[in-house]
C-alpha cells in the first residue's frame, strides 16, 4: 500500500477504520429508531392485555423519550470522565438488558419504568458516539459523518415496522416478542465495538500522552498514513508536539450545534406525539392494519 503524507491528524482521509466506526455509532441511533417506533404496535396488543387508563399508555410511549434526555446529560459527563471507549460500550448494555425486561413485564409500572431506563441508554448514545466519531474523523468529513449516522434513525424505524409485521401474527403476547427483539442488534453492536480504541484526544487531555500517541499513530498506519516531517535537526521532538497538536486540533467543529439542535427538535416532536398517544387509542376498540391486511382486535388475529 502507498504512503501519503498529511499535515495533521484531522486530515485524514475517509478509510477503513474511520467507515467501521461511524457504522457502529451510526447503530447506536438506528437502534434509537427501532425501539422508539417498534412500541406503536405494540401498544395495540398491550391495552387489550393490561387495559390501562389512557394516561398509562401515554407514559409507555413517552417513557424511553423522558429518558433519553436524561441519559444524554448524565452520560455526556461520564464520557469526559471515564473515557470514550468505555461508555461506548457500556451504554449498549442499558439496550439489552431493559428492553428483555420491557418484554418480561408483569404490569404497566413495570414497563414504564424498564422503557424509561431504556431510553437512559438511547439517550447516553448520542454524546458518546457522536464525541468518539468527532474526534476520529477527518475535518473536512466530520459533518457529512454525523449527518450519516442521523440517518440510521429513519432506517431502524423501518426495520422496527417489518419486525411487527413478521410478529403480528404470534397471538396475545406478540408485544412481548417485539420489545425483546431489540436486544439482538444491540448485542451485534456491541460485538463489533469492542475494535473501537480510547480516543487520543481523550487520553491527552487526561495527561495519556503515550497512549494518546499510540492510538493515533496506529490508526495513521492503519490508513496508510504519515505526517508530513521537517528535515531540519531536531525533529523528533517537534515532530512528536506537532502531532500532539494535530491531535487536539482534530476536535469538534459547529456541526456540532446544528446536530444537537437537530437532536433536541425531533425528541421534543416525538415526546409530544407520544404524550398524545393515549387520546388515540383511548376509543379503539378493534383496529384494521389497512396496509397489512391484518385485522387486529382483543390483542390477537382473528
Amino acid at each position: 500500500m502507498s504512503e501519503s503524507h498529511v499535515s495533521g491528524f484531522g486530515d485524514l482521509p475517509v478509510n477503513r477504520f474511520v467507515r467501521r466506526l461511524t457504522i457502529l455509532s451510526a447503530m447506536g441511533v438506528f437502534l434509537d429508531g427501532y425501539d422508539l417506533t417498534i412500541i406503536s404496535v405494540a401498544l395495540l396488543f398491550i391495552k387489550p392485555q393490561f387495559h390501562p387508563a389512557p394516561y398509562l399508555l401515554g407514559f409507555i410511549g413517552a417513557a424511553a423519550v423522558i429518558g433519553m434526555f436524561i441519559g444524554s446529560l448524565v452520560f455526556g459527563n461520564l464520557t469526559d470522565r471515564f473515557g470514550r471507549r468505555t461508555m461506548y460500550l457500556l451504554d449498549l448494555l442499558f439496550f439489552v438488558v431493559f428492553a428483555i425486561l420491557s418484554a418480561l413485564s408483569q404490569n404497566m409500572i413495570e414497563l414504564i419504568v424498564f422503557r424509561f431506563l431504556l431510553g437512559i441508554g438511547l439517550g447516553a448514545d448520542y454524546p458518546i458516539s457522536s464525541t468518539i466519531t468527532a474526534e476520529f474523523a477527518p475535518t473536512r468529513r466530520r459533518g457529512m459523518l454525523l449527518v450519516v449516522t442521523i440517518a440510521f434513525w429513519s432506517v431502524g424505524a423501518i426495520f422496527a415496522y417489518l419486525v411487527d409485521l413478521l410478529l403480528l401474527h404470534t397471538g396475545p403476547n406478540a408485544w412481548r416478542y417485539m420489545l425483546a427483539s431489540g436486544a439482538i442488534p444491540a448485542l451485534l453492536v456491541i460485538w463489533g465495538r469492542r475494535s473501537i480504541p480510547e480516543s487520543p484526544r481523550w487520553l491527552l487531555a487526561k495527561g495519556e500522552k503515550d497512549k494518546g500517541m499510540a492510538v493515533a499513530s496506529h490508526v495513521m498506519e492503519e490508513a496508510g498514513i504519515r505526517l508530513t516531517r521537517p528535515t531540519r535537526p531536531g525533529y523528533h521532538a517537534r515532530g512528536e508536539n506537532r502531532l500532539l497538536l494535530a491531535i487536539v486540533r482534530a476536535g469538534f467543529d459547529p456541526a456540532h450545534v446544528l446536530y444537537g439542535l437537530l437532536l433536541v427538535f425531533v425528541r421534543c416532536r416525538q415526546l409530544c406525539n407520544d404524550c398524545f398517544l393515549s387520546h388515540d387509542l383511548q376509543d379503539v376498540k378493534g383496529v384494521h392494519l389497512d396496509i397489512l391486511g391484518v385485522g387486529v382486535h382483543g390483542g390477537f388475529r382473528h
